[in-house]
């Protein structure tokens, strides 16, 4: 990873790096479980909304 990335961190931050450089659906199912968790996303809370573009990821059946 370069030296900017790690420089610039504040000890919150969760990285994951991925060899190939393309997200993957097993990434962005943990990613979505992070973003619901951290958002403190729930049925009895006011609503969110994540916007997505067309990538074919966006339309994996699970996420």
């Amino acid at each position: 990873m370069d030296n900017w990335v790690l420089e610039n961190l504040i000890g919150t931050e969760h990285i994951k790096y991925i060899l190939t450089g393309y997200i993957n659906n097993n990434v962005a199912m943990k990613y979505l479980d992070y973003l619901i968790k951290y958002s403190r996303a729930r049925p009895d809370k006011p609503w969110k909304i994540l916007l997505l573009d067309g990538y074919e990821l966006h339309v994996y059946k699970s996420f």
